[in-house]
């Protein structure tokens, strides 16, 4: 604005050395001016770049109020025409002045009104006032970033012994008739569900949830030994949970089932390497052998490993993926296959994910496991959508921080990383197992007829932060 002003002025000035009207040291003064007022407004302007909005905004105020009182100038000292001999002269000269001391009233104006902005400014002795000038060229502070990134010191890795497993019993007083009321529709009676990496950890609880909620359940994994011991170990709970349970030949009955609440469900236990087809589906042949059916598959099959994104081992990537998404992806087809064929009315199932499908976890670095987990979030929403007309139903299920023993391990030998975890939990705690009964329970029973490509996150509102 105060350049427009200045060279309203300096038009008539022009106009007036044009026609010879002026004098050599007045226009020298003149100009001197005028270029004086010109920088001051530049000033103005490359000063205002590097202030706050409060004192910006103060500025442009103080900068209409003196265009106005300019114009007001303008209109006393009146229009110089060229028809005086040196009065157009004196005319522009005055005006320049007057423009020039408008400036300098504005330059201090600003810097008053850059002092009553500054009160409003945080301490620039705070340290996280300090940080937000980084990204400008300030060097940083220890503090910044430091809780949002991975430390590639943190090296985790799977386990490739059993030996190396610590023990996982199954969960007590979980299955059987009770007196609460609840929904029947979430009832599995009557079907048959298949858990992948059901031996142990998560996919042991699910396994369970299933046949406390009516299911017969096979139990799939690499470990055959491990597997037939829970799948052992899961009947032998529901009796003691159940002491009126009925044991009965099987074979007696057409459909190999027996209605009714106290029937000890019938949970065997398949070898299989979720990440070769030919051993996929020959596992799938056995289960409905055994099965006649198949109705629900979970597949909890998976692990993580802890390296950064460089240093991370090729053919352990590729393991991880392969059993991760491959797994996910071979049992899935080869269900939906079972389930088309069959012209089942209904079918259902639960892909296990994981927060890290959606975050990035810190500080341990994991990028391939939370790309696999990604893809497996995808990978449920592409079959809900491509199996729908076949009446599946395809969810998701993505579990935070779970205390598997497997997980009590790692921490009870690295606290730190167990307190920091913590500290990123909205709910204060890691995650029981057992949280994931109820989930899984639901997504696979009718009680959820109408969801399908749903992502159910169960991390205690990690995800929300």
């Amino acid at each position: 604005m105060a350049l427009v002003v200045i060279g309203y002025y300096a038009s008539d000035l022009n106009a007036a050395r044009k026609v010879g009207k002026y004098q050599d040291s007045k226009w020298v003064f003149a100009v001197v001016v005028g270029c004086m007022a010109a920088i001051t407004a530049l000033v103005f302007g490359i000063i205002s770049i590097f202030s706050q909005y409060r004192t910006i905004a103060m500025l442009f105020a103080w900068e209409w109020i003196l265009v106005i009182l300019w114009a007001a100038v303008t209109g006393i000292f009146g229009k110089m025409y060229l028809g005086g001999e040196n009065d157009e002269m004196d005319h522009g000269v005055e005006s320049m002045i007057t423009a020039a001391a408008f400036d300098c009233v504005n330059l201090v104006l600003w810097f008053i009104s850059a002092v009553i902005g500054t009160k409003g400014r945080r301490n620039k002795d705070d340290p996280f006032h300090q940080s937000s000038s980084a990204t400008l060229g300030v060097p940083g502070y220890d503090h910044e970033g430091s809780q949002s990134r991975t430390d590639n010191t943190i090296v985790v890795e799977y386990p490739e012994e059993t030996k190396d497993f610590p023990p996982e019993p199954t969960i007590q007083g979980r299955g059987g008739p009770h007196l609460k009321r609840t929904l029947p529709n979430f009832s599995l009676e009557g079907r048959v569900g298949v858990v992948t990496g059901g031996a142990r950890g998560l996919g042991l609880v699910m396994a369970q949830s299933l046949v406390a909620s009516g299911a017969d359940v096979a139990i799939v994994d690499l470990n055959k030994e491990e597997a037939e011991s829970s799948a052992k170990a899961i009947v032998e709970q529901f009796k003691k949970d159940n002491p009126n349970a009925q044991t009965y030949d099987r074979s007696k009955f057409a459909s190999s089932k027996k209605e009714g609440i106290f029937r000890v469900p019938n949970v065997t236990a398949h070898h299989c390497d979720v990440s070769d087809p030919t051993s996929v589906e020959t596992t799938l042949s056995d289960i409905v052998g055994k099965h006649g059916k198949i109705d629900h598959l979970v597949t909890s099959a998976g692990f993580t490993e802890n390296y950064d994104a460089i240093s991370y081992p090729y053919e352990r990537m590729k393991k991880l993926w392969g059993v991760n998404v491959d797994g996910t992806y071979l049992f899935a087809t080869g269900v939906a296959k079972h389930l088309m064929e069959r012209n089942a009315t209904s079918g259902s199932m639960v892909f296990i994910g994981s927060m890290s499908g959606s975050i990035v976890n810190v500080p341990q670095p994991q990028a391939p496991y939370n790309a696999a987990k990604a893809a497996v979030r995808h990978l449920a929403a592409s079959c809900a959508v491509e199996w729908a007309h076949a009446n599946i139903r395809v969810n998701c299920i993505s579990p935070g921080y779970m205390l598997t023993a497997l997980t009590r391990k790692i921490l009870d030998e690295n606290a730190e990383l167990n307190k920091t975890w913590t500290s990123l939990i909205p709910m204060g705690k890691m995650g029981r197992p057992e949280d994931l009964m109820g989930p899984v329970t639901f997504l696979l029973s009718d009680a959820s007829l109408y969801v399908t490509g749903a992502d159910l996150r169960v991390d205690g509102g990690y995800t929300c932060t």
